[in-house]
């Protein structure tokens, strides 16, 4: 009885170099951006440089404008998800009519509204048409149509998207105690085991995760450079202890047009929408 399962490597091992070299051929390789080990964004005013030294490391800042605190961090799920994006728009995109200096500005792409790069792959965005948007790869000379899904990413999120801006680091499951003090609402919490302790505050053990889930979800903004941290008491006081004895210590002023400005663990400042923080009180 013959054994089929060589010639369905081999038939398998065809197909994926067909596919490879039509992607070569058509000059583009659909998984390359998602591969890259390093990653520009340019949106409006802004821009942000990363980079990573595998494809299993963290990815790094390494500029941007505006300058970003040392301690604010790369956001390691959004940046994967636009990689992603990237790679799914290659797979996708149709390209358009012959390329000439004219037919690039009447598209938008000089300059573009939106540059993107990963490794070697450039993608410049331009104006809209019908339910796509003209993508210009410099990279290749081609000029595509693409799904807008990218410019509405960043026409939501900004350059911030891409960042981890929540006010602590710690996941609700790390956390171990949590004690605020201020004119905010008091509290002292303590785990024990599955359940949390309160010691004042009068939370019931109930509400202890949701006020947690808030506290770890908070978003934040750097504020302008200059701006020194109030020498005034803080309007509030959170200290945070997480497993291995880790403590942050968070303190929030009441700042400038009704937001509040918060000390972050790292020791830079930032903004808080007063909004985000009303349930404290």
């Amino acid at each position: 009885m013959r054994s089929w399962g060589p010639r369905l490597l081999i038939a398998g091992a065809l197909i994926v170099a067909g596919a490879t070299g039509y992607f070569a051929w058509k000059g583009w390789s659909p998984s390359e951006p998602d591969r890259a080990l390093t990653f520009e964004v340019r949106w409006q005013n802004q821009w942000l440089r990363l980079a990573r030294t595998s494809e299993t490391t963290p990815w790094a800042i390494v500029a941007a404008q505006p300058p970003l605190p040392a301690e604010v961090q790369a956001n390691p799920n959004q940046v994967m998800k636009i990689l992603d994006l990237m790679a799914a728009l290659l797979r996708s995109a149709k390209e358009d009519s012959a390329i000439s200096h004219d037919t690039l500005e009447q598209a938008g792409v000089i300059p573009p509204a939106l540059a993107l790069v990963a490794g070697a792959t450039q993608f410049h965005f331009g104006r809209r048409n019908g339910p796509r948007a003209y993508l210009y790869r410099p990279d290749n000379k081609r000029l595509i149509m693409a799904s807008p899904s990218l410019l509405d990413y960043f026409q939501r999120q900004g350059i911030e998207g891409l960042l981890d801006l929540r006010l602590t680091a710690f996941e609700t499951d790390d956390i171990e105690s949590l004690k605020a003090q201020g004119q905010c609402r008091a509290l002292d919490l303590q785990r024990d085991g599955d359940h949390w302790v309160v010691h004042s505050g009068g939370l019931s053990s109930g509400a202890v995760d949701e006020y947690l889930d808030r506290i770890t979800n908070i978003s934040r903004k750097p504020v302008a450079q200059g701006t020194a941290t109030p020498s005034t008491p803080p309007w509030c006081e959170i200290t945070i202890r997480g497993r291995d004895s880790v403590a942050h210590s968070i303190r929030i002023w009441h700042g400038p047009d009704g937001a509040l400005m918060t000390a972050a663990p790292g020791g830079g400042l930032f903004q808080v929408k007063a909004t985000d923080l009303a349930w404290l009180d």
